[in-house]
């Protein structure tokens, strides 16, 4: 299933812009599939609990103006709530980089994708 998971340009809920040619270098150094997290807001994305795992994001590439991946649910107890409720998630980055003071993310990496309620900040 493809996901959406950042528009390229856009401010951010918590109002960070992620500049297209950014998210360009920071996918063109990603390895493998990147782990995706549901209920993680606001975690440390450099540290990911293992019970929180529900899903993959393989080919990450640009669409257009948005970062999109391929998803794939896996049977552990988080997977099974994100595929239960599927419509009720957005997904979002996880990475590392800097923030300038306008916003601006620079020197950017994927770290993992979180699956996120509406409602629920980044």
């Amino acid at each position: 299933m493809k996901i959406e998971i950042i528009k390229a340009d856009v401010p951010t809920i918590n109002d960070h812009i992620y500049p297209k040619e950014e998210l360009e270098k920071a996918i063109a150094n990603i390895d493998d599939a990147l782990v995706g997290r549901v209920d993680n807001v606001g975690t440390n994305p450099t540290k990911i609990d293992i019970g929180s795992i529900a899903f993959l994001v393989e080919n990450v590439r640009m669409d257009e103006d948005s970062v999109v991946g391929d998803m794939t649910v896996l049977e552990t107890p988080k997977g099974r709530v994100l595929q239960e409720s599927l419509s009720s998630f957005r997904f979002a980055p996880a990475g590392t980089g800097q923030v300038d003071n306008a916003g601006n993310i620079s020197d950017y990496t994927f770290l993992c994708v979180d699956a996120i309620v509406d409602g629920q900040d980044e």
